[in-house]
């Protein structure tokens, strides 16, 4: 199954939906984290999934999911293991452009009371109801019906919903109260953003941009997005770092230029921070045992 990107606006990925495989070769410390919630089903495969608060063992079936900024990692496998993967930034679900407004869902990823909260068992009834819509998406995007891209979203609410009972009483109070404006202004930075990620990036220009104070837009941008303004962009950097590094050929002062940055040093500080590695250990990686995407 191919990737399938859900592109807003503003062109910039929303959705993604992808298939990823690791082979059993050795211990595997590849920490990462992004700007996007994920769900993961574990297709086949066991070993243990790390993150900064907590390691989990996992099998074929199991669900985990991870909030932005949250550091996750495969610790150690038992086998070859294959996973379905799914990315979506917080405003596929707060945003009303992409067909209606959940803002309240995103409790489940910014206000976890017990941690760490990351998995839901195989055996667990949520499990199966969560792994049989993972598939359903799959479908609409395979089959590509009329309307298939606001199943999409159905599909990830009614998940976000699973999600929820399933965590009950584990999830404390979200300040969800935002106007449609308000939201609005805030995906205008968000857009913003994505459309100058190479250019140099200011908080008053975001601020601006969101017709909020300075003080006020940080704020609001965490709790819409789980991660502050700066954390956000350097993030996109990397990740942006990380497609030059994987299917060019450019310099790294080259890739550090393309994505914003003015010298290596910056450059080499912010993708070990994001990462936990160099560009250069980043690509050795990539031809050795990173996760491989389905094409």
């Amino acid at each position: 199954m191919p990737s399938y990107d859900y592109s807003g606006a503003a062109q910039t990925n929303l959705l993604t939906v992808f298939r990823s495989s690791l082979t059993h070769k050795r211990d595997i410390f590849t920490e990462h984290h992004h700007t996007a919630f994920e769900i993961t089903m574990v297709l086949s495969g066991s070993g243990i999934y790390s993150t900064k608060t907590g390691d989990f063992s996992f099998e074929k079936d199991d669900i985990f999911f991870f909030s932005t900024d949250e550091f996750h990692w495969i610790k150690h496998l038992n086998s070859n293991a294959e996973f379905l993967n799914i990315h979506f930034e917080p405003r596929f679900i707060w945003s009303e452009n992409f067909g209606f407004s959940n803002k309240e869902l995103i409790k489940i990823f910014f206000s976890r009371k017990k941690k760490p909260l990351n998995k839901i068992p195989c055996n667990e009834n949520s499990a199966l109801v969560i792994r049989n819509l993972i598939f359903n998406i799959e479908n609409e995007i395979a089959l590509k019906k009329q309307e298939y891209e606001t199943m999409l979203k159905v599909h990830i609410v009614n998940i976000l919903v699973e999600i929820m009972r399933y965590c009950e009483g584990q999830l404390s109070e979200h300040d969800v109260s935002y106007s449609t404006q308000s939201l609005k202004y805030m995906e205008d930075a968000l857009n913003y953003i994505d459309e100058h990620i190479e250019s140099e990036l200011t908080l008053e220009t975001l601020s601006d941009v969101a017709h909020m104070s300075k003080t006020y837009f940080c704020c609001q941008f965490r709790k819409l997005n789980g991660i502050s303004p700066w954390e956000y962009i350097t993030i996109k950097r990397i990740e942006r770092a990380i497609l030059y590094i994987e299917s060019t050929n450019l310099t790294r002062l080259e890739i550090a230029t393309k994505c914003g940055y003015n010298n290596t040093a910056n450059f080499y500080h912010a993708f070990k921070r994001v990462t936990g590695k160099t560009p250069g250990d980043y690509k050795k990686l990539s031809t050795d045992i990173l996760p491989k995407r389905s094409q």
